[in-house]
């Protein structure tokens, strides 16, 4: 049995996160072989991205299926490090992926604290994206040191291993319904 399951234009949050997660637990304790999910986010919550990191690689061995995420829209912020999550990941020819390093709503006047949990998160993240995808070391740089984007278009994502090229041709054609509200 095979489960779709779709989360194209939603914000990560808590609330979003905790859904996705329930609907693969669903999918996999009815018994699914192959999970695909079909994703696309404006981003949100990093540490709620990092949260769902551990859910996916910390999934038991008896539940394991074949998961598959499968872009269908922007990639982007925290979005990033819950599409490489997955081993199996493929990119739509609609996609683009958009990464920065971590950072706040409001930038200005930074506590201590603050700062330290913006670089906490910053060099999960890295690590992160470091073991799963080719980043150049300016990439590298640029992630650690500035606040510009990187933007990677579909086709230079699949070149830095971000994912294979999709053959799903309902992803290219998929209507995207954006979340309401925050």
């Amino acid at each position: 049995m095979t489960t779709e399951i779709i989360f194209c234009g939603n914000r990560i949050n808590k609330l979003n996160r905790l859904g996705l997660e329930i609907q693969i637990s669903m999918a996999l304790d009815s018994g699914s072989e192959e999970v695909h999910i079909m994703f696309g986010s404006p981003g949100g919550e990093i540490f709620q991205a990092l949260e769902f990191y551990k859910f996916i690689t910390n999934l038991p061995s008896n539940k394991k299926a074949k998961l598959y995420i499968h872009s269908c829209g922007p990639i982007e912020s925290s979005a990033v490090v819950i599409f490489v999550s997955f081993d199996n990941r493929y990119v739509s020819d609609n996609s683009h992926f958009l990464l920065h390093k971590v950072r706040l709503q409001n930038m200005t006047a930074l506590t201590k604290e603050q700062q330290q949990n913006i670089d906490y998160f910053n060099n999960q993240m890295l690590g992160i994206l470091t073991s799963k995808v080719t980043l150049d070391q300016t990439e590298i740089d640029s992630l650690q040191t500035t606040y510009e984007n990187l933007n990677l278009t579909s086709e230079i994502a699949i070149q830095k291993k971000f994912g294979q090229k999709s053959s799903r041709k309902f992803l290219d054609t998929a209507i995207i319904i954006p979340q309401i509200g925050q």
